[in-house]
Parts: C-alpha cells; structure tokens; sequence
C-alpha cells in the first residue's frame, strides 16, 4: 500500500511540472501538421476564429485580421467547413496569405482550441503557448491591445 501511495505521488508531481498549455500546443501542432503547415509554432500570436459564432465578435475579428494580415508575427486561422462561406469576408489575398488557414475540417473546433462561438488568441515564445485569451464583443478592444503590447515586448 505505501508503495502505490509513493508511486502515486510521484505520478502527481510529474504531472504537475508538465507545462500548463502542452496539450494546446500538442493539438495546435498536429492540426497545422494536418494541413501541411510547419507544425512548429514559430509565430507569436495564433488567432483562431469560426464562422456562425458570435457575429459581432466575427466582425471586429475580421477587421483585425484584415489590418494585420502581412504582419509575420500573427498567424490566422478560420474554423469553417466551407470555404464558399469564409470567401464572404475576406478576399482571394487573405484567404491565400501565408499567414492565413482555412480549417476545413473543423478541426480546431473538435480539439477544443477556439470557444464554442468566441474566437481564441494564443500567445507564443520560443515555440511554446504562453498564454491565450478568448475574445468576445466587449472586451475585443482591450484583447487586441494585449496583442501589441505582447508583441512589442518581443
């Protein structure tokens, strides 16, 4: 019995030093892998949104992504299962940008890394998730703010 409490603790202080976004990471890598995107997470902010969400909040995302397409550090993608759909708010630039993936699959969704109707933003350093934050209608502004600031920091 003392020996499976030890193991067992010892299996909880392994657990607990695992970094606290791995398994977003893990799932982030493997559905850029999926598209045959590099899977390494090379940029500093991931912002990943979805059609038929929170209207209000698809906009405002929308205008960012728009303004900030060509910036290298940003990386967008759109959970949509069609591209029909996603060719309304963004033009043939955008929708074919090296920054910009069109998730078709859904795949985002299914792994749970954007919000049933919010969009996400993930923060990354030196390849690892550091944060993230959801974005809805009220607090997209002080969000997009954070953005900058994070990445004048870098």
């Amino acid at each position: 019995m003392k020996k499976v409490f030890i193991y067992l603790l010892l299996l909880l202080l392994v657990a607990c030093q695992s970094p606290p976004f791995q398994d977003k990471e893990n799932k982030l890598k493997k559905m850029l892998a999926n598209y045959q995107k590099p899977s390494i997470l090379d940029k500093q902010v991931y912002l990943i949104t979805i059609t038929g969400g929170c209207g209000g909040c698809m906009q405002v995302v929308a205008d960012y992504i728009k303004e900030n397409i060509a910036d290298e550090k940003h990386y967008f993608i759109v959970s949509c299962p069609s591209q029909k759909e996603v060719s309304f708010t963004f033009n043939y630039q955008i929708r074919h940008h090296a920054n910009f993936l069109i998730d078709n699959q859904m795949i985002a969704v299914r792994d749970e890394l954007v919000g049933d109707i919010h969009p996400k933003v993930y923060y990354c350093k030196n390849g690892n998730i550091i944060n993230e934050e959801e974005i809805t209608f009220t607090n997209a502004k002080q969000v997009f703010a954070n953005i900058k600031i994070f990445l004048d920091r870098q």
